[in-house]
């Protein structure tokens, strides 16, 4: 016979003050199957566990639900509170009438209680059919699959090895260090890139519980977590290799919104338009080189850049709505790296909003502006074009309200950042949500 105990928590006055919790204990006493219906102020803290707990024994209890905040929160408090009494805990459910229900209609309280009456008579339906289950441990396979050999991944399969796990670390092209192989410095203490991705190599071939199989991809993951089976394809002959895995590393890196999508931008036929990693290249050419940098269409040293920030990017009606959250920094450092490298150049960034959400980086961007006399416009460049020898740009510095012409020697778009080729298929073959702009999202 179901004996089905309810508790609805106050969460303070975060339920209580837009729900009619008293109302709904009347409610709840004439539902068959509820032998029991209480409220209290935090049903979480130490006195309402023992509410629940002291319930359970005196009514025989063999079902609970409490109405409160979400599961994420104390689904696991409750459930373990029920399970010092004896009740199995997977026969105790939460219904969510706080995120779900009190936070959105807090302007009307009689709605709001019909609306929490109603997900606590779903969550009652729910518990009448959940079955008593046990937990079980089962062994876990010790080894790990890193996908991606660039810094994050390699980074992510040395620390595995060092743990002193077996680990795979996948890259499907004949190198290692993804992007970090083109880039000149790194921001905020200008390490060396090239450095940084020798050490990461020599760290993987010393260390050997990883196994680097670089030309490869992974096709097929079947089976659960902490017990994966994979098969790993080689882009060199066909082969394939099965292997049992304990645990996914995703690092699949990312690529750049193409140029030619910028119409507004030349769309790529304008010489001398290049995006940030084209930009990277240069100096780090000019770097080993001991040279300036130069331009592309005629090799000529730069005298004078613009930067523009956010190309392709926080532009929901044309191309991508979010923020890329490192362009602001990396065009920082490569317009003072310029004007280190070209002696007299002259740097202009063009930007929206400057966001410098990384320790010491504000500091940073301003220092690079003291120093190296970094002229920030503030607004976006509504076109460009080729002028002689020089591509012309229009904007308008909003905090002037001045219309402003510029020519420059180069014209560097810091593009968005996108998934990477072939992310889609990945999120299909490990069984992996992607949110609305393809980005792969965790599990939780």
């Amino acid at each position: 016979m179901e004996r089905i105990g309810v508790f609805i928590c106050w969460c303070g006055s975060n339920i209580a003050g837009t729900v009619n919790v008293n109302e709904l204990v009347d409610l709840l006493l004439e539902v068959p199957g509820v032998a029991h219906a209480q409220n209290y102020m935090y049903m979480c803290s130490d006195p309402g566990q023992e509410l629940i707990r002291n319930a359970i024994r005196e009514k025989e209890l063999n079902r609970v639900v409490v109405a409160s905040c979400s599961p994420r929160m104390h689904e696991k408090t409750f459930r373990k509170a029920a399970h010092s009494v004896g009740l199995n805990p997977f026969l105790v459910e939460i219904a969510n009438i706080r995120e779900q229900c009190s936070w959105v209609h807090q302007g009307d309280k009689a709605a709001a209680t019909q609306k929490a009456m109603n997900i606590i008579l779903a969550t009652i339906g729910k518990v009448r059919k959940n079955a008593a289950l046990e937990s079980i441990r089962v062994p876990l396979t010790r080894r790990a699959l890193v996908v991606g050999a660039g810094v994050a991944g390699m980074t992510a399969a040395i620390e595995l090895g060092e743990a002193g796990y077996e680990t795979f670390l996948v890259e499907r092209e004949t190198e290692v260090g993804g992007k970090l192989r083109h880039l000149s410095k790194t921001f905020p203490f200008h390490e060396s890139a090239s450095e940084i991705l020798k050490a990461k190599a020599d760290a993987l071939a010393k260390n050997e519980n990883v196994r680097l199989m670089t030309n490869c991809e992974l096709k097929d993951v079947t089976g659960y977590v902490g017990n994966f089976d994979v098969t790993l394809r080689s882009n060199y002959d066909g082969s394939e290799t099965k292997e049992r895995i304990g645990a996914i590393v995703l690092a699949n890196g990312y690529d750049l919104y193409p140029v030619k999508a910028m119409g507004e931008y030349g769309a790529g036929e304008v010489e001398d338009v290049v995006d940030s990693l084209t930009f990277e290249r240069l100096l780090k050419e000019s770097m080993e080189a001991g040279a300036p940098v130069k331009r592309p269409s005629d090799g000529r040293a730069v005298e004078s850049a613009v930067f523009i920030q956010c190309s392709g990017s926080r532009d929901p009606a044309h191309h991508k709505p979010y923020c890329s959250r490192v362009c602001c920094l990396y065009t920082s450092k490569q317009s003072k790296l310029l004007c280190q490298q070209n002696s007299g150049a002259k740097a202009i960034v063009s930007y929206m909003d400057i966001r410098t959400d990384i320790k010491l980086c504000e500091e940073y961007c301003q220092e690079n502006i003291d120093s190296e006399g970094i002229l920030y416009v503030r607004g976006r460049v509504s076109k460009l074009w080729r002028e002689g020898d020089k591509v012309a740009l229009w904007t308008a510095d909003t905090l002037s309200g001045e219309k402003i012409l510029i020519e420059a020697d180069i014209v560097v778009l810091a593009q968005a950042i996108v998934p990477s080729r072939g992310s889609a298929e990945l999120a299909q073959v490990v069984r992996a949500s992607a949110d609305q702009n393809g980005f792969l999202q965790e599990s939780h």
